[in-house]
């Protein structure tokens, strides 16, 4: 019946051909049913039994910074954390935030009456076992006290001796203290307010020292020495003067994961250079001749799938879907160095929703780039 409104039948032609166009699965069986003849939708093109759709992709870029610098964080090069060892109530406290002090200087103070009069108890006891052990030596002596006697003293003087060390211990960790010198830039703890174990209470920190942890191209191994000149310049403050500090600590393992080797770095701190400061590290021993070359970088926002250990994104080449296996190497804040799997120019799916399967025919569209 001739109609013009779609959803309908359309005259000349037959109900094969529109589910052949559309590629389901209920049209391949129609195509196999009598009277849908299989040549008539052979013209039509259809990979993976999906007709091509738009994706959300995003360019792999290259042309990283050419000048050995890698963006890294300050950290204070002392940063101590100091917890309650026990549970109690705080009696005191005696420092606050901002002050300097000497290693084993006294900050707080928990409860501690009744692990006094502990040491007292023990204490008491731990002599009445030593006078016993000398009376048992001189009775041993003069053959008045056996052998067995005489070890019997000695082994209580001992386990009355180590009661003595425990009690004396556990008095002591009622009294919190400064594990290192420096400056005291937390306090959690408050007079009267009860605590618990391994809570902390206080960090001390030497802000005069400053270092920074690289993480570099397996390439520049060998390059990098302990001593080497490196410069720290804050990220997004040029009005800051850099740094200057030194290599002091080259790792001689490359992680296999991300063909990097860590490098651990040095440098005296200034008034306006505070710690958790982002700066972009600079060497000056290194050849340069790995680190200059142009890299790829992986825009942050792309779809990544771990499987069975291994990282994997889903390029679009030549209209087609594919899973590519990739190695990732250090966090910018525009995205992702890659080692391996990628290179300037590739189209990566965007995150948001699943990627069709590998070898789904697509039609790419490039998503914003929100990785600057």
């Amino acid at each position: 019946m001739p109609v013009s409104r779609p959803g309908r039948l359309i005259p000349g032609v037959s109900i094969c051909r529109v589910f052949a166009v559309r590629g389901t699965l209920l049209g391949a069986l129609l195509l196999a049913a009598p009277g849908c003849s299989p040549n008539k939708a052979a013209s039509v093109p259809v990979t993976s039994g999906k007709a091509p759709g738009d994706v959300l992709v995003l360019a792999v870029r290259g042309g990283l910074p050419g000048d050995d610098s890698y963006v890294t964080f300050l950290e204070p090069f002392i940063d101590v954390p100091v917890t309650a060892r026990v549970d109690g109530v705080v009696r005191e406290v005696r420092v606050h935030e901002g002050q300097r002090v000497a290693a084993g200087a006294v900050l707080a103070r928990i409860e501690d009456e009744e692990q006094r009069l502990e040491v007292d108890y023990t204490a008491a006891l731990y002599a009445q076992a030593k006078a016993e052990l000398e009376r048992a030596e001189k009775g041993a002596a003069g053959q008045f006290v056996s052998r067995q006697q005489l070890d019997a003293a000695r082994a209580k003087a001992e386990a009355s001796r180590v009661d003595l060390d425990l009690a004396k211990l556990a008095y002591a960790r009622r009294t919190l203290r400064a594990p290192v010198a420096g400056v005291v830039w937390q306090v959690r703890a408050e007079a009267h307010r009860p605590v618990t174990a391994a809570e902390v209470l206080f960090r001390v920190t030497e802000p005069a020292r400053l270092k920074a942890d690289l993480l570099l191209p397996a390439a520049l191994l060998g390059s990098v020495h302990v001593g080497d000149g490196v410069t720290l310049a804050p990220e997004g403050a040029p009005g800051e003067a850099a740094l200057t500090g030194h290599v002091r600590l080259v790792s001689p393992i490359v992680d296999p994961a991300t063909g990097r080797f860590k490098v651990e770095v040095e440098a005296p701190a200034r008034q306006s250079a505070l710690a958790g400061q982002t700066v972009r590290a600079t060497l000056s021993g290194s050849t340069g001749s790995a680190a200059n070359a142009p890299g790829a970088l992986l825009p942050r926002g792309a779809y990544l799938e771990r499987t069975d250990g291994r990282l994997f994104v889903f390029v679009v080449r030549d209209g087609v879907v594919q899973k590519v296996a990739v190695e990732l190497g250090s966090g910018r804040p525009d995205g992702y160095e890659v080692v391996s799997g990628l290179r300037a120019g590739d189209l990566v799916c965007a995150a948001g929703r699943v990627p069709p399967a590998a070898g789904t025919a697509v039609h790419a569209r490039l998503a914003p780039d929100t990785g600057d």
